[in-house]
């Protein structure tokens, strides 16, 4: 049993992967962004479902990232398939390598900044100020992330990039840690001027 606005949410998510597979699959942009929207509306209908409130700004990040990690995907796919993208994934070949290079970064700037807005004026960074703290490695992780992918044609594989590049690993340590320690409700002198 569900609440109301739950049930809305599952049918909004459930019409959009039927979308997806009709058809948004095999076009380019649509594909990505059908994706990322999956995420988001994942994460509205936990909120949803214990009926608590969700920064609009951690939204954002959600999508962002999710569509930097899904441009991420195809442009390795680019890459790696060829002449022959075609045949395994129809949008590819609306593709470029220098738009998909350019998808990639401007979702994570996307991302970067709304992160960075998140842990300055949300509700829970005007309660925990030290929030702040925690865009370092999220800036960081998604530095690392745009350079092992243009360097080295990696991101197909998010989870195994994550694992394997000791640098995106120690960012979502630090990530981690530093949550911990700005949720502990730690007194940094010249972080609780924020938001007044």
């Amino acid at each position: 049993a569900v609440n109301f606005p739950t049930a809305c949410l599952v049918f909004f998510y459930l019409a959009l992967h039927s979308t997806y597979n009709l058809g948004m699959k095999h076009t380019a942009v649509a594909d990505v962004f059908a994706i990322s929207l999956g995420f988001v509306l994942r994460a509205v209908v936990g909120a949803a479902a214990i009926d608590v409130k969700i920064s609009g700004w951690l939204l954002f990040c959600t999508g962002a990232l999710a569509l930097m990690l899904g441009y991420g995907k195809r442009r390795q796919e680019f890459i790696f398939q060829g002449e022959e993208r075609g045949l395994t994934r129809e949008s590819l070949n609306d593709y470029s390598i220098m738009a998909l290079n350019a998808l990639v970064i401007m979702s994570a700037t996307a991302a970067a900044i709304s992160y960075g807005i998140y842990s300055i004026d949300s509700h829970t960074a005007q309660k925990y100020p030290a929030l702040v703290l925690t865009t370092l490695p999220v800036f960081y992780g998604i530095s690392r992330y745009i350079l092992v992918a243009f360097t080295q044609d990696e991101g197909g594989e998010p989870e195994s990039l994550l694992f394997s590049d000791r640098h995106i690993l120690l960012s979502v340590v630090g990530f981690i840690a530093l949550a911990a320690l700005a949720m502990s409700g730690v007194h940094i002198p010249f972080l609780e001027a924020q938001g007044s």
